[in-house]
C-alpha cells in the first residue's frame, strides 16, 4: 500500500495535465501488480513505465458488452462475495486459511499435471504427480505442503498458457460473468482446465458446485487488500482491472511473477 500511495503522489501532478500522458497514466495502479516491489516497498521500473507506456494492451471489441457484464460482477461482488471473503478472513486463524487455500491448490494438481504434459516439460510434470501423491496422503489431502519440504516445489500451469506456448493468439478481452477478466485464449483454457478435474465426474454436481464456492471464496479473501488497494484513486476500474489483468497475464505466462507477487489468476477458481 505504501508503494501505491508514493506512486499516486508522483502521478498526481500528470493526471493534471489531461491529454494522451493523463490518460496513459491515469490507470497508474495497474503496475502495482506488474511490477515486483524491491525490498524497500519502491516500484522497480516505474520511471521506465511511465515513459515508455506499458507493454502493449489487449484488443477490447466488445467493450460495451463487456462493460455490462462487468458492472453486474462488480455489484455482486460488492454486495455479497467481497462481505463474505471479508467475515471469512476475520474469523478464520491465519495458518488455517493457509491449510485450506493448499487444499484448494492441491485439488487442482491434475490439470496442472496434463498441462505439463501437453507442454512437453516431463520433469515438472513428474514433480506435479509426485506433489500430489505426497500432500494427499502424508499431508492430509494438501492442507499441509509436506512435498516442498522434501524438495519438490509448487509448479504452475494452465491450459491458457499451454496455448500460448503453442504460438495460439490471446484473442480478444472477455468479461465472464461470475468469473472475471480474461483473454479469449485464457478464458477457452479455463473452461478446458475445469474438465481435467477429476472431481467434475466423481462428485454431483451439489458437491461440485460448494467446493468450487468455497474455493473462490478462499481466493478472494487473499485478494481483499491487493484489489482494494488497486481501485483506490482509479479513474475508471473497468479499464484498471482489463489492463492490470493483462500486464499480470503476461508475467505469468513468461514466468517472470516472483514469489509472494500477487498472481491475478488467483481469480480464477478453475
Amino acid at each position: 500500500a505504501s508503494a501505491i500511495q508514493a506512486a499516486a503522489a508522483r502521478l498526481d501532478p500528470v493526471r493534471g495535465t489531461g491529454g494522451q500522458d493523463a490518460a496513459r497514466v491515469g490507470n497508474w495502479q495497474l503496475y502495482q501488480l506488474a511490477a515486483n516491489t524491491d525490498e524497500d516497498g519502491e516500484l522497480d521500473d516505474f520511471d521506465d513505465y511511465l515513459e515508455n507506456g506499458g507493454e502493449g494492451q489487449l484488443a477490447d471489441p466488445f467493450e460495451p458488452v463487456n462493460r455490462v457484464v462487468f458492472a453486474i460482477n462488480d455489484a455482486i461482488d460488492t454486495l455479497i462475495f467481497r462481505p463474505l471473503a471479508g467475515i471469512y478472513g476475520f474469523v478464520t486463524p491465519e495458518p488455517m486459511k493457509d491449510a485450506v487455500s493448499r487444499a484448494f491448490t492441491n485439488f487442482n494438481a491434475p490439470a496442472r499435471l496434463v498441462n505439463k504434459l501437453l507442454q512437453g516439460e516431463m520433469e515438472q510434470a513428474g514433480i506435479v504427480a509426485q506433489r500430489f501423491a505426497v500432500n494427499t496422503t502424508v499431508g492430509g489431502l494438501g492442507l499441509f505442503d509436506v512435498a516442498d519440504g522434501w524438495g519438490l516445489p509448487a509448479q504452475q500451469a494452465d491450459f491458457g498458457e499451454t496455448l500460448y506456448k503453442y504460438d495460439v493468439e490471446p484473442g480478444p478481452y472477455v468479461v465472464i460473468p461470475l468469473v472475471g477478466p480474461a483473454s479469449a485464449r485464457h478464458a477457452a483454457g479455463r473452461g478446458l482446465d475445469s474438465l481435467m478435474h477429476p472431481r467434475v465426474y466423481l462428485l454431483g454436481l451439489p458437491t461440485n458446485a460448494g467446493i468450487t464456492g468455497g474455493e473462490g471464496l478462499v481466493l478472494r479473501e487473499s485478494l481483499i487488500e491487493s484489489l482494494d488497494a488497486l481501485r483506490v484513486g482509479s479513474v475508471d476500474w473497468y479499464t484498471t482491472l482489463r489492463e492490470a489483468y493483462y500486464q499480470n497475464r503476461l508475467k505469468r505466462l513468461r514466468g517472470e511473477l516472483e514469489p509472494g507477487e500477487v498472481d491475478f489468476d488467483d481469480l480464477d477458481t478453475n
